[in-house]
């Protein structure tokens, strides 16, 4: 819901009088953040679903993908509903399987964490196409714009939660 027009300003007992489009707006703002609207699913070749909820859609953004116990799948994807423009923080956690992050088909550079120092700072990277699978607990940076989540063909994975954060 990007590009919200503010109503207000409010005061006790004076206007603006109550209006449908606030909140029918309102509503509709309520709804996405719980998940109960822009949510896309895919289901698995076999079993399992994946997930994706776009809760924040404007000049910040914020998905949540959650695959479900036994998720199985030859190639699938999922648009999102607002696409990153610039760039993207991920983390996933638990079981996930392999997965790209596309403009147009493209699969966009990442790049992965994949040691600390003694100082608790990370120094070493991969530089990636594809999150890799059961990164349990690994994060990242999605570094371009991206419209679409792939998930590669892997045998059974799940359950896993994957965040996106950026603009």
């Amino acid at each position: 819901m990007p590009a919200y027009v503010p109503f207000g300003p409010f005061n006790n007992g004076a206007g603006p009088a109550l209006q449908a489009a606030f909140f029918s707006g309102l509503e509709s703002w309520i709804q996405q953040t719980e998940g109960d609207i822009g949510a896309s699913t895919v289901s698995g070749s076999t079993s399992g679903t994946a997930t994706l909820y776009q809760a924040l859609q404007g000049n910040v953004k914020y998905v949540l993908i959650v695959l479900s116990g036994s998720y199985n799948s030859t190639l699938k994807t999922i648009a999102l509903p607002v696409a990153f423009t610039i760039r993207a923080g991920v983390r996933a956690y638990n079981n996930n399987g392999p997965m790209r992050f596309l403009t147009s088909g493209s699969p966009q550079g990442m790049f992965l964490v994949n040691g600390f120092n003694a100082n608790g700072t990370a120094t070493n990277t991969a530089s990636v196409t594809s999150l890799p699978a059961n990164m349990g607990g690994g994060s990242g940076s999605i570094n371009g714009a991206f419209d679409t989540v792939e998930f590669s063909a892997t045998g059974a994975v799940g359950p896993a939660v994957i965040i996106l954060e950026g603009n």
